[in-house]
């Protein structure tokens, strides 16, 4: 079961009287497994932002990765039944690894990862360990992960990001 949670988003609108009319819209949002969901196209899309290789063919095994190994999870961000994000992980008896986090698009720079990565600490109660280049070590800096740089014979400079579990307390 994944960790869900109900948000209200209040609106004002002005009818031609200049009265104001407050509406009330309630949102589900559930971070929960969607493995056997994510061979679809929207999904492919998030995939591709963070995948090292974001063409088709490589988005491609990188779903037959998670559909083909048990130890892998793939969960999302679902807000009223639209993927919003995707986490990928491996569960240790010490800690979670990230392999894979990623926002569409539509949805960046709104809380979703940050939100994601809260799910999954609360939902295992476990230090959360990512490995990421550049383009994201700054995300996870905004999280509260402590960072190591170290150089990759392929990829140049990386990080491996910890965020212990005392910082979800």
């Amino acid at each position: 079961m994944g960790y869900t949670k109900n948000e209200k988003n209040k609106t004002k609108k002005t009818n031609r009287k200049d009265k104001t009319i407050l509406t009330t819209t309630v949102f589900t949002t559930a971070f929960r497994g969607i493995k056997s969901e994510m061979n679809t196209p929207d999904i492919h899309r998030i995939i591709a932002f963070a995948a090292y290789d974001d063409t088709p063919a490589g988005t491609r095994r990188e779903v037959e990765k998670y559909q083909t190994n048990d130890n892998l999870h793939f969960f999302g961000w679902v807000v009223n039944g639209e993927v919003l994000g995707i986490c990928g992980f491996e569960e240790y008896p010490d800690k979670v690894k990230v392999h894979l986090l990623s926002v569409d698009n539509s949805t960046r720079s709104r809380g979703v990862g940050s939100a994601m990565i809260k799910a999954l600490q609360r939902k295992y109660r476990k230090a959360i360990e990512a490995e990421t280049g550049n383009g994201a070590i700054g995300f996870y800096r905004k999280c509260s992960f402590k960072d190591k740089s170290f150089a990759h014979p392929e990829r140049g400079t990386r990080y491996t990001c910890v965020l212990p579990l005392y910082a979800l307390q």
